[in-house]
């Protein structure tokens, strides 16, 4: 008679817990360029696209990734769900010479992805100790663009543009894992990344009277092996207890949570213009139309507004300590706006506008627990999209084209900006599963450049900084699944 197998000896593997690793891949895809017509706005005599047409071409690249990952796993029968976070840098370095065969030769067009960052829900079906998966997302990458013309195409000077921005997009993969021991899982993982159009522009160096205008859309696939570490192993199968009386069960924190919040909000958005003579919206004879041409300037905007999102998270508890990740996403209406900020500069006055587009944090949270009250503190990740809107009303310094029909002129650009996020908060749980909280939370993101052609006037350059810095208050309210 075949012997029956000991208590737990066939139990499957359990892929559910906390999990961390690494990874290295390759990547292949390509950047794509697009110069709208602009009259006069790519520089001398079209030397990076033809200024009537304009034009597009991608950059064709490929290159490494490595990084980490993060994230939790739960298992219901053979389903897995879960959520995952990852960070690669890129040693991407992409160049394409004369993409524009009819024009001036001697122009290079050079891309690099400095980093790549994702955060994606995961659904899996196991069979024991393997795991098939498909995962999408969000996706984020810092893209540096740098422009370069050697001293024919550029009147005698060799010339170049730089800039950086922080693309956000989406990404979506699938993936196979294989759990080596019941802590120790290698996998093998396919993903397709979009990380959105985003808009490059400033003046041209040395020569700052020529101004460059521009879209980048980076699109590539990435395959890479993984190794990851589970947190925990699974529990020994627990002998059989004696009967005893029920317990009142206490107020618990743990597990996973939504809800919705909204706030109020507070900023101060500081704009900073270097000095130099020409770059600042007007011609190099003219005081310039957004910022001091000869003095360049800084100036504070302060500006508040309303928040509305959405929050999601994970919370740990051991005793009274509680621990977790916190995610939240939320739409705002906070905005800013200074008249002549600067005084006024040219014959007409002018507008600063600078609005808070939506709102993201990802952050690892801390707390203690009193009965149904929770007091926590967090820290973490912070993104933010920004819109900034200049309007002059001078008909003289915004003439359409330098010689053109008189009229008033604008410039409007959105930027992702990229920081960290610091708070604290209080909740009460007024049921098992609802609870109500107040929250406080102050931002500080990136500096990021701002710049490019006018409308309609497409002659004179325009490039500025914008540094965000935000507070905020919300109420939430809170269910824990």
């Amino acid at each position: 008679m075949v012997a029956a197998p000991a208590a737990g000896q066939d139990r499957p593997f359990d892929w559910s817990g906390f999990y961390i690793g690494g990874g290295a891949g390759y990547a292949w895809g390509g950047v794509n360029h697009t110069f709208s017509p602009g009259g006069s706005g790519f520089g001398p005599a079209s030397m990076w696209s033809r200024d009537d047409i304009g034009g597009s071409f991608s950059n064709p690249t490929n290159f490494g990734l490595y990084g980490a990952h993060v994230g939790y796993l739960q298992q219901w029968d053979r389903l897995v769900g879960g959520i995952e976070g990852s960070f690669d840098l890129s040693d991407m370095n992409a160049t394409t010479f004369n993409a524009f065969g009819e024009l001036t030769p001697g122009t290079s067009y050079n891309n690099k992805l400095k980093w790549l960052a994702t955060l994606t829900p995961r659904v899996g079906y196991a069979w024991n100790q393997f795991q098939f998966y498909a995962k999408a997302g969000v996706a984020m990458g810092r893209v540096a663009s740098t422009l370069t013309a050697d001293a024919v195409a550029c009147l005698g000077l060799a010339c170049s543009f730089s800039a950086e921005a922080t693309h956000v997009g989406w990404t979506a993969g699938a993936g196979m894992a294989y759990a080596l021991t019941s802590n120790w899982i290698l996998g093998l993982e396919y993903d397709y990344y979009d990380l959105g159009l985003e808009k490059y522009g400033g003046q041209v160096t040395p020569d700052n009277s020529w101004n460059v205008a521009y879209q980048l859309q980076p699109r590539f696939s990435a395959l890479r092996a993984r190794v990851s570490y589970r947190f925990g192993a699974p529990p020994a199968p627990e002998p059989t207890a004696a009967v005893t009386a029920p317990t009142v069960a206490q107020p618990s924190w743990q597990g996973f949570y939504l809800g919705a919040n909204v706030g109020y909000g507070w900023s101060s958005f500081a704009y900073r213009s270097i000095p130099d003579g020409s770059g600042n919206g007007g011609s190099s004879f003219g005081p310039g139309l957004f910022f001091p041409d000869a003095a360049g300037g800084n100036a504070f905007q302060a500006g508040s507004g309303g928040l509305y999102g959405l929050h999601a998270g994970f919370n740990q508890q051991w005793d009274n300590l509680v621990a977790g990740i916190d995610l939240t996403v939320s739409l705002s209406d906070l905005s800013a706006q200074t008249s002549n900020m600067f005084g006024t500069l040219a014959s007409g006055g002018s507008s600063h506008t600078t609005s808070l587009k939506w709102l993201a944090t990802l952050a690892p949270r801390v707390g203690m627990s009193w009965d149904r009250f929770l007091v926590f503190a967090k820290g973490g990740l912070a993104v933010g999209r920004l819109s900034s809107q200049l309007n002059s009303s001078s008909t003289i310094e915004c003439f359409a084209g330098g010689f053109g029909a008189l009229s008033t002129c604008s410039f409007y650009e959105e930027r992702t900006h990229i920081g960290v996020v610091v708070g604290g908060g209080l909740q009460y749980q007024f049921t098992p599963n609802w609870s109500v909280g107040l929250e406080y939370n102050y931002m500080d993101f990136s500096t990021e450049q701002y710049g490019g052609t006018i409308s309609p006037n497409t002659t004179w350059p325009l490039s500025y900084s914008v540094h965000p810095q935000i507070q905020t208050v919300t109420g939430r309210l809170t269910y824990r699944l």
